[in-house]
């Protein structure tokens, strides 16, 4: 399946260009008619995850005058090149692309970032490394933990020890379930959404033991005081009340703490019937969860 089998909008511009260590990304443009953008959002996904997934966001954000909307494939995933699959070694590699693209399409424009779950921990571990610049963050579902059986020390040994033992490419959880049931997922509300989900042609889940202790060190970093007092964005974070997938004990303890170590303001809010993907919900939790970002972004 193409990008333009599913996003016929010409206020889209879909390309891919070598960066890091010559890797292809494809990012998405998206600029409204008669308009030269001069300030952006930028959209990082998450985990598994790929342009066409938020397709309409631009559309739900009312962009203001003058705003543009950029996304992109994370190496590994979507249609961007990287093997294998939804692998990387450290967050640094993944931020760096995030900076040579848009260092490419915005230049120096100001901008604003909405990110959700990993794509969350990328925006705070870049932002906090100086990789992205942004003038507000909202952290949708971000990953700070996940709700496991496996206590994150034991997860943190395993992953650690696997990759000091030239298994970091491999899966620890390589799931290809293709007709999984909408009751009871951990995903979302939206029956709809659900299954525009499943029909990707880009569903491949799966974690290495090398992405496993990347994330690790990435939570670790941004978890630090004396990273935190770099941080001086101000930041607003959406949690479902019935997340199944992160950790959402973790988020309020990371909140908390950088909300006294940091010079940012950190704002909590609960959405109702809302489970993790906050952004692909039933149409009146995402609805008050777009009311929150454009009153909080523009």
């Amino acid at each position: 399946m193409a990008f333009d089998d599913v996003i016929k909008n010409p206020n889209w511009s879909i390309k891919k260009k070598a960066f890091v260590n010559d890797t292809r990304i494809r990012y998405g443009i998206y600029t409204p008619p008669s308009t030269a953008a001069k300030r952006f959002v930028i959209f990082i996904n998450g985990h598994g995850e790929y342009i066409e997934k938020y397709s309409f966001l631009p559309e739900d954000l009312e962009l203001p005058p003058e705003w543009g909307f950029v996304t992109w494939d994370h190496r590994g995933q979507g249609d961007s090149e990287g093997s294998p699959r939804l692998h990387f070694d450290d967050y640094d590699l993944v931020c760096q692309d995030g900076e040579s693209l848009l260092q490419d399409t915005i230049g120096d424009s100001p901008y604003s970032v909405i990110a959700h779950s990993m794509g969350g921990l990328i925006a705070l571990y870049g932002t906090m490394r100086g990789f992205f610049k942004p003038e507000k963050i909202v952290l949708s579902a971000p990953l700070f933990g996940v709700q496991t059986a496996i206590p994150t020390c034991v997860a943190r040994a395993m992953s650690f020890s696997a990759v000091s033992l030239g298994m970091g490419r491999t899966y620890f959880q390589n799931q290809l379930d293709k007709n999984p049931a909408f009751e009871n997922n951990m995903f979302t509300y939206s029956r709809e959404r659900f299954h525009r989900r499943c029909a990707s042609p880009y569903r491949f889940e799966g974690v290495t033991f090398g992405w496993i202790r990347a994330t690790l060190k990435a939570i670790d970093y941004v978890s630090a005081d004396n990273n935190l007092a770099k941080l001086q964005t101000d930041i607003k974070v959406l949690i479902g009340d019935d997340e199944r997938l992160v950790d959402t004990t973790a988020i309020d303890k990371w909140c908390e703490k950088a909300q006294s170590s940091s010079s940012s303001n950190i704002d909590i809010v609960r959405l109702q019937d809302t489970r993790h993907e906050i952004l692909n919900e039933a149409p009146k939790s995402y609805a008050k969860a777009l009311n929150v970002i454009k009153t909080f972004v523009f």
